[in-house]
């Protein structure tokens, strides 16, 4: 009987810990005086042309959202800065699944960058930062993490969609307008744990001439939906190579906040038409390889100036993701800026009815361009420039539609560990 009584307690424990749980944890990354002085913001200019900035104009964040179930772990966390090299994010995944006990796997950390140019730069192109300002987002970034993770709680979600006011930077009539927002709350209590917001549009409202710290409109949108909503938001940007906010303005931090506030509007008035959905988390990632074929890239790795793995053969080597929760969540994790003509059509192909595409996401790797784009824009080189090869864009389509055939949409495979 005492046998019986402990298979059913073990049971019973296995049952109150299936299904979604989630936690969040946001800690600050504004530089203090003295490590601003010492540190650049990345994303304008030339190396060194923006260091030594101190003003700031808002907080800089990292926001981490752990979703996890019995069967899958999906950690992000979310940086406010251009993007993030190869080393700290290889440091952080490792400090935290060290200091979790193993708990958390190194690959199911998805170190992003929402995409800001007025960050701190972590990937050394503009500059970088102080070492002590690096140990501090590092050590910061993995503290986040692991409260994120041990304080999850089990939760329902909750999802719907919104239009944003985006436009094609490079012409193309093509350019992904959707806001898609997954809510997650206590199964408990109802409270609010976290909304993941994930939209296209390049933060860079604050041009170069905008020498401050921001999250640019990024920031406000997350404000005004945590004030107006009583949660906590962690927004990951989309298909974000060449889409940009709409519409013409001075490119001021007061033009930036506008955005965020009218974005977030949007954003809420649509959250009354939001979906419960069922179902399991499921995460497969897949490798993929390409070799650098851009001199300039090149060149700032071999010199130390930008902190990007190579393999020995000169080769960049990163993983592309997909997950679904149930049948009507899907979505793509994407280890760069995906341009509109290479994304659009493959986040179509995904089978939910609320599907997310996650750039920079586990990987700051440039712009991923359709081969029959590349250098075909007349005065636009902006992207080209920061590729690593002409075809590394139709070698992740290649990657991610062969992936999105093999995904088990329909069912979760049982006893896979992702």
């Amino acid at each position: 009987m005492f046998r019986i009584l402990g298979v059913l307690i073990f049971s019973l424990a296995m049952v109150s810990h299936a299904g979604i749980r989630a936690g969040y944890w946001k800690e600050t990354l504004t530089p203090t005086h003295e490590e601003a002085l010492a540190s650049c913001l990345g994303g304008y200019g030339s190396p060194y042309s923006r260091c030594g900035i101190t003003d700031i104009h808002n907080e800089i964040s990292v926001r981490s959202l752990a979703i996890t179930d019995q069967d899958s772990q999906l950690v992000f966390a979310v940086i406010d800065t251009i993007g993030v090299g190869d080393s700290v994010i290889a440091d952080i995944q490792n400090r935290a699944s060290l200091q979790s006990l193993g708990e958390i796997q190194p690959q199911n950390i998805l170190v992003t960058a929402i995409h800001t140019h007025s960050g701190p730069d972590l990937q050394g192109l503009w500059g970088g930062i102080s070492a002590e300002y690096k140990e501090r987002i590092i050590r910061t970034t993995v503290r986040s993490i692991l409260n994120a993770y041990h304080t999850k709680k089990a939760a329902t979600l909750h999802a719907w969609t919104a239009q944003g006011d985006i436009e094609n930077r490079r012409g193309w009539d093509i350019v992904d307008t959707d806001i898609t927002a997954l809510e997650f709350r206590s199964k408990k209590y109802g409270r609010s744990i976290a909304t993941l917001i994930n939209m296209s549009a390049h933060p860079t409202i604050i041009d170069e001439m905008g020498l401050t710290y921001s999250s640019d409109y990024v920031g406000s949108l997350r404000e005004t939906v945590e004030q107006q909503a009583n949660t906590s938001v962690v927004f990951i940007n989309g298909i974000v190579g060449d889409a940009q906010p709409a519409g013409e303005g001075t490119r001021t931090t007061a033009t930036a906040d506008y955005f965020g506030k009218l974005m977030a509007e949007r954003i809420l008035a649509m959250s009354s038409a939001a979906e419960s959905i069922k179902g399991q988390l499921h995460v497969e990632q897949y490798p993929i390889r390409h070799p650098v074929e851009n001199p300039g890239l090149l060149g700032a790795v071999q010199a130390g100036l930008l902190d990007v793995f190579l393999t020995p053969d000169l080769q960049v080597e990163t993983q592309i993701g997909l997950f679904k929760i149930g049948k009507k969540v899907t979505g793509i994790i994407f280890p760069g800026e995906a341009l509109s003509r290479m994304g659009m059509p493959i986040k179509d192909q995904l089978p939910g009815e609320y599907d997310l595409f996650f750039g920079l996401s586990g990987d700051s790797l440039g712009y991923f361009i359709p081969s029959d784009e590349f250098l075909q824009i007349p005065g636009r080189t902006t992207e080209e420039v920061a590729s690593v090869s002409p075809t590394v864009g139709d070698h992740a389509a290649q990657v991610l539609t062969q992936a999105i055939d093999d995904f088990p949409w329909k069912k979760h495979p049982k006893h896979c560990r992702d």
